[in-house]
């Protein structure tokens, strides 16, 4: 039985004998190294290798950005903090770091599934601001605070963005929203030549991008158990 990889290389070659012409796109670099494989045991005579590439790579490759690590985030995290936070208020890296990072993963998730940063930002400090205790008549300056910071993350997030935009880098997911606000010019002349392999569970900016370029032409082949698949009535 032929594995779903090889099957769709033999699926490839009946219609283009010359797989150097595609882009293969996959969600990871491991699946992209399990694809030029199987490509190697398939064709037996010397050709060019075709483009093979992960989804982090493609989406960097639109939006014209380069990633940054975890590390490199939390450093230009701080310099928006120092600049936007009063001396007064202002916390030393040691303590930044052990709330910064869970905001940066936040904010991380809000631009991959394209949230619009301020509604979540104005839903998250009404909500802030009616819990139990902080109701009171007369707020304590710890609770004032705490409101305050909560009120800074839309420029927290706006001025980091923008400062990531301008020496043009990013997260993961400001990687994610550019690439899907710039996939309206990307596709029309590049999706027939690019193929989507063994995607699942997308986040908005994946759909977006990957919906965009089968208008356009692209392929995508899913790896998907036939039985469930024609089962109407299955669990799954």
């Amino acid at each position: 039985m032929a594995s779903f990889l090889s099957s769709i290389i033999s699926n490839l070659l009946k219609d283009h004998p010359d797989l150097s012409a595609f882009t293969f796109i996959l969600p990871s670099r491991r699946a992209g190294a399990l694809l030029k494989k199987e490509i190697s045991l398939t064709i037996n005579k010397p050709v060019f290798s075709p483009e093979v590439v992960n989804i982090e790579e493609f989406t960097e490759k639109i939006s014209g950005l380069s990633t940054i690590d975890n590390t490199t985030s939390l450093f230009e995290f701080y310099s928006i903090y120092e600049k936007l936070t009063p001396r007064e208020e202002l916390e030393e890296f040691d303590t930044f770091s052990t709330w910064a990072q869970t905001l940066i993963h936040d904010f991380n998730e809000i631009d991959r599934y394209l949230i619009p940063p301020d509604k979540i930002f104005d839903y998250l400090s009404e909500i802030q601001d009616i819990n139990h205790w902080s109701l009171a008549a007369e707020k304590t300056q710890l609770v004032k605070n705490y409101l305050a910071f909560w009120r800074k993350l839309p420029q927290y997030y706006d001025e980091l963005t923008r400062n990531l935009l301008e020496k043009q880098e990013g997260y993961q997911g400001l990687i994610y929203r550019m690439a899907a606000e710039k996939i309206e010019s990307f596709a029309p002349g590049n999706a027939p030549s690019h193929v989507f392999i063994g995607f699942n569970a997308l986040n908005n900016a994946e759909q977006k991008i990957l919906q965009k370029m089968l208008e356009h032409g692209s392929r995508v082949f899913w790896d998907i158990d036939e039985v469930h698949f024609n089962d109407k009535d299955h669990d799954a």
